[in-house]
């Protein structure tokens, strides 16, 4: 299954600059009002709502959580700090199978307040070089255009054959590199070494122009202009399939480059004895088959991503304080949390209802607590403390915040958890254990959190965590959010900052955020002694 592992986000509301997002377990972002912290939020509800569209040629900003991100539009969502900048880009970072990713996504302002998508990819890493490359690129222009990597299909075949490569497996046998592989099969080898190939001259240039063309043998059966969906389905996987002659595909490379390898005199024999031939049969076949199967491959990784970008979200206002709660909404979204989880019928000593007692005892809240369902009136929710029964409304409007919290993680079916302003109306101490809390849950229902916060007691506990070593630096990520308009000399929009073995951070919090108590203290203290 598809893990997301970040994103990457450009000249999208208040990220003018590209700006890249590593997710860990815990990630905090935190900072200035008004600094960007939400809209990363709609990004990734944006990204969501656009990652189940079948055809996805624009952003549709009306679509199912268009009430939660509330972008609007295109012209509304784009940075306007730069006159005639019409182009917003994302980058989504994903693992596969122990393998990364980066899907590319490139959308252009047309027609007023419409878009287009202009570039989609999905690179991957080269371990050897240390460098990312395209398995897969369409641009779109006026005309939809693909474009794929020479070095990303030789290094993909490279990686599905490592194992069973030798040095027999290259044309020339002291190097490895991807490019270097010899993908013609053994009878066109003997062919053109009847033919006379010194050095293998004509050999290579073969090779390399199959190798970095291969898709031009798609274009010759486009019949319609190229979709996204054409790309990576079936029809295409099928249409490659059928019968190829040599000399189809010569004639079928971009005229610069039939020239440059045609014109060659010395090549007319060769053209000659393998005009008749099949592509299948030019290509080795395992090598054949692997590349006629990169489409249903690439297929399959968008579909990945479909998977991990999915997110549930829990907003700053969570819920009223009522006696029973109806299963239509009231104003907030705690009702809708309470038909799900009521639906799901946990017993007592089911997991969830375990870790909800669990964590209210905790907060102090109560020694457990109790849904009872009326199937036409609701949910009542009944609180058992120091041997009496009372309501929810008998309690603090702190804890009506922090219940939807609890109960959102026990029905959580997606890989993140969006919490909005997670300490709101709660005691310093109990904010505190909310860092307790988080991690207790991502152990033990593997839900990564994305926080939005601005409590110090909630990053000073996590901080103290790390340091007594019951957490470790990578659990836990924080993003501190400048205001885009007063970005102090030699910082960035947005800062990394990382929790250190010692529990110590790596960088300092901008002015205002921890130091603020500190220097109300002074200045009282200042004051006294005048």
């Amino acid at each position: 299954m598809a893990q997301l592992t970040g994103l990457g986000i450009e000249n999208f509301r208040v990220f003018k600059d590209y700006t890249e997002f590593d997710f860990a377990p815990i990630t905090i972002l935190t900072g200035t009002n008004s600094s960007g912290k939400s809209s990363l939020f709609k990004a990734l509800l944006l990204l969501a709502d656009n990652a189940k569209e079948e055809n996805p040629k624009s952003l549709n900003f009306s679509g199912k959580l268009s009430e939660t991100h509330l972008l609007g539009s295109f012209n509304l969502s784009i940075n306007n700090e730069v006159a005639n900048n019409n182009i917003m880009s994302f980058e989504v970072f994903y693992e596969v199978k122990n393998k990364h990713y980066t899907l590319l996504l490139k959308y252009e302002k047309v027609n007023g307040s419409g878009n287009r998508l202009i570039e989609f990819g999905i690179k991957t890493l080269n371990v050897e070089t240390n460098e990312k490359f395209y398995t897969h690129r369409i641009l779109y222009n006026n005309e939809y255009q693909k474009y794929t990597s020479y070095l990303g299909i030789a290094y993909f075949i490279q990686r599905e054959f490592i194992e069973s490569l030798s040095k027999k497996d290259y044309l020339d046998e002291n190097t490895s590199d991807a490019r270097n592989i010899n993908f013609i099969s053994k009878k066109v080898q003997n062919v053109i070494k009847k033919l006379g190939d010194k050095d293998n001259v004509f050999l290579k240039e073969l090779n390399r122009y199959l190798i970095d063309r291969w898709f031009s043998l798609a274009s010759m059966f486009e019949e319609d202009k190229l979709e996204i969906r054409n790309i990576y389905n079936k029809y295409h996987y099928e249409k490659l399939r059928q019968p190829i002659k040599f000399d189809d595909f010569i004639n079928g490379l971009p005229v610069k480059d039939r020239q440059n390898f045609t014109k060659n005199i010395n090549y007319k024999p060769f053209f000659d004895d393998l005009a008749h031939l099949n592509i299948r049969d030019v290509l080795k076949k395992e090598y054949l088959d692997c590349l006629l199967d990169i489409p249903n491959k690439a297929y399959k990784l968008v579909e990945e991503l479909q998977e991990c970008l999915e997110f549930e979200y829990e907003s700053a206002v969570r819920a009223n304080a009522k006696r029973e709660y109806k299963t239509i909404p009231e104003g907030t979204t705690f009702n809708e949390l309470l038909v799900r989880f009521n639906k799901l019928e946990f017993n007592e000593n089911s997991e969830e209802k375990r870790f909800i007692n669990k964590w209210v005892s905790a907060f102090g809240i109560a020694d457990k607590v109790e849904f009872i369902w009326h199937e036409i009136r609701g949910t009542e929710i009944k609180v058992y403390k120091n041997g009496k029964i009372l309501n929810l409304t008998d309690l603090g409007f702190g804890v009506t915040q922090l219940l939807p919290i609890l109960i959102h993680i026990t029905i959580c079916k997606t890989n993140y958890l969006i919490l909005e302003e997670l300490e709101s109306n709660l005691h310093p101490a109990i904010q505190s254990k909310l860092a307790d809390m988080l991690i207790d849950a991502h152990n033990t229902f593997h839900i990564k959190f994305i926080v939005e916060t601005h409590s110090e007691y909630f990053i000073r506990k996590l901080q103290y965590l790390t340091a007594k070593k019951e957490i470790t630096p990578t659990d836990t990520a924080i993003y501190y959010f400048y205001d885009h308009e007063n970005v102090s000399a030699g910082k960035k929009q947005v800062e990394r900052i990382q929790i250190q073995d010692d529990g110590r951070l790596n960088k300092e919090f901008g002015k205002g955020f921890i130091d603020h108590a500190i220097d109300l203290m002074m200045s009282t203290y200042t004051f006294k002694k005048k």
